[in-house]
Parts: structure tokens; C-alpha cells; sequence
């Protein structure tokens, strides 16, 4: 059986370790205006996830549902918990020719709820900024 790595083990394949700004850059924690500017920034009109509220749904109705997304938002990222519901995702088939018969002739889709797009989007962002130090251009 493989045992598990220990970090000096990882460190010495590691050539662009993260500045402490960077790190501190990642770590910090999520601010109001982020959740909003990232929710802001969704795409519009895409397939509902499993709590059939969209995106639209949620910028329509920021001002009474803001605070409550936005507790649940930062309550994620200090606490590291995610209710599983928020995280449900349905997997569907989408046929890319008529009369689909065969697995090929399907696209899969799935659709997340909006909250797990919101939070996983501003993972992202966070990640974007110091992506160039941490993967090699070639």
C-alpha cells in the first residue's frame, strides 16, 4: 500500500511556491462586495440546478435575499461546511442529433445550484490570480 506523501516530500517538486502575499491573498476571508460582485457577474439565462432558482432570481431579489446568501456564502468559506443541498447537482442528456439512439449522440449537462456557482466562481477568481505561478507556460 502507498502511504501518503509528507509535505517536504511535495515541496521539492514545487519550483514557484506562492509568495506569503499570496497565500494571504488566497486565505483571506470573503468579503460582502465580493459575494455580490461575483453573483453580479454570473451568466444570465442558464439551466436551473436542482433548487430552480436562476441566477436572475437571485439579482432581482438582492435586496431580500442578499444578506442570507451572503451569510451562507462566508459561513462556507470560515467554516469549510457546505450543506449538501446546496451542492446537489442534476446530471442530464442533451441530444446533439435528432433521433438519438446511441450514448455518443448525448452531451451531458449539469446543473448546479446558483450558491455553489456563486462560490465555486469566486474560488476561481481568487485561483486566477495567482494561476500564473503555480502552472509553468509550457
Amino acid at each position: 500500500m502507498l502511504s501518503k506523501p509528507s509535505l517536504q516530500d511535495v515541496k521539492e517538486f514545487i519550483q514557484n511556491p506562492l509568495s506569503a502575499n499570496q497565500v494571504s491573498f488566497l486565505s483571506r476571508p470573503v468579503l460582502d462586495y465580493e459575494i455580490k460582485d461575483t453573483l453580479f457577474s454570473l451568466a444570465k439565462e442558464k439551466a436551473t440546478g436542482p433548487d430552480v432558482f436562476t441566477v436572475e432570481f437571485f439579482k432581482t431579489c438582492w435586496g431580500t435575499v442578499g444578506p442570507l446568501v451572503t451569510e451562507v456564502v462566508s459561513d462556507f468559506f470560515s467554516s469549510s461546511h457546505l450543506f449538501r443541498e446546496v451542492s446537489n447537482t442534476i446530471l442530464t442528456l442533451v441530444r446533439k442529433v435528432p433521433n438519438a439512439c446511441a450514448v455518443t449522440d448525448f452531451r451531458p449537462i449539469a446543473c448546479y445550484n446558483t450558491i455553489y456557482k456563486l462560490i465555486t466562481k469566486i474560488l476561481a477568481n481568487r485561483l486566477a490570480a495567482v494561476l500564473s505561478n503555480l502552472v509553468d507556460s509550457s
